[in-house]
């Protein structure tokens, strides 16, 4: 039996005070695996599946999700691919928009939390909505052709575990600053910092905002992390936000290798619309591939 306990989330920037609510919707009906029956049913007909009364807050413009429970999809007893749609409704009953990233998605019956809330395992674990976002973007579920397995991959690594200048055995100290000036600064706030723990290949990079962080129509950097050993071919980045109860609403990140030098550099940006608190701890976790 699987239920997964959704932490709650303070979306910020928020331009719609009407919204009051935020619904789920299931694709396809069935009998979960803790003997729930979730219905079929979509926002054209008004059957729901998880009805939450969000918070607004006028002074700070921001809306509250509350912590809920929900079925995990994949483990279902008679169906395994059903997927969930949440959707923003206001006072008098319509819909406003879908939850960005959240329109389309699956919950998993076990999930590790980044942000480290109890409780894990058993019947019911605990999670975030950035959890949930990872898992729904995650590998692709068939390898197509072109991949490797990962026997093949486990194969490779074993017998190449000295190249690409030592990165397989996370060689190297990376360094990071924050992006630029100008537009730049206002996004992360005037006074920020930034640290970076790891390796070239692994480890966590904490922003500390300024005063004053700003929005921007369109994604603006926010810090540049430079290789201790350049690449000898183009990796891949990925980044998670690690959500910690200092900030438990991280922006979405955009990552980007520096065209000029993609051997030797990778930055963060955040997306266009969104906004860091002022004076806070936010922190990213990194992977380069």
């Amino acid at each position: 039996m699987a239920k997964i306990q959704i932490q709650s989330l303070v979306l910020t920037n928020w331009q719609d005070p009407t919204v009051v609510e935020l619904r789920i919707f299931c694709n396809h009906g069935f009998t979960a695996s803790t003997g729930d029956y979730v219905p079929q049913g979509n926002y054209q007909s008004g059957i729901n599946y998880i009805s939450l009364i969000c918070t607004y807050n006028a002074g700070l413009h921001t809306l509250t999700i509350p912590q809920f429970i929900i079925n995990s999809t994949v483990d279902g007893i008679d169906f395994q691919h059903a997927r969930y749609d949440a959707e923003f409704f206001n006072t008098s009953g319509q819909r406003v928009k879908s939850f960005e990233r959240f329109a389309n998605f699956t919950v998993p019956s076990i999930i590790a939390s980044l942000s480290g809330c109890t409780p894990t395992g058993g019947a019911t674990s605990c999670g975030t909505w950035a959890d949930i976002e990872f898992f729904n973007t995650g590998s692709p579920g068939l390898f197509v052709d072109g991949y490797y397995t990962k026997l093949q991959v486990d194969a490779k690594l074993q017998a190449n575990s000295g190249i690409v200048n030592g990165h397989v055995l996370g060689a190297g100290t990376p360094s990071v600053v924050l992006t630029g000036g100008g537009s730049q600064t206002g996004t992360y706030g005037t006074g920020a910092s930034v640290v970076i723990q790891g390796s070239d290949t692994s480890g966590v990079v904490s922003l500390t905002t300024g005063t004053a962080p700003g929005v921007n129509a369109l994604p603006k950097g926010v810090f540049v992390v430079t290789f201790g050993i350049p690449y000898s071919s183009q990796p891949a980045v990925v980044v998670t936000p690690k959500i910690t109860s200092l900030n438990p609403n991280l922006p979405h990140p955009k990552i980007q290798i520096e065209s000029t030098q993609p051997l030797v550099s990778w930055q963060l940006y955040i997306e266009g619309f969104q906004q860091f608190a002022a004076s806070s701890s936010y922190q990213w976790a990194y992977i380069v591939l």
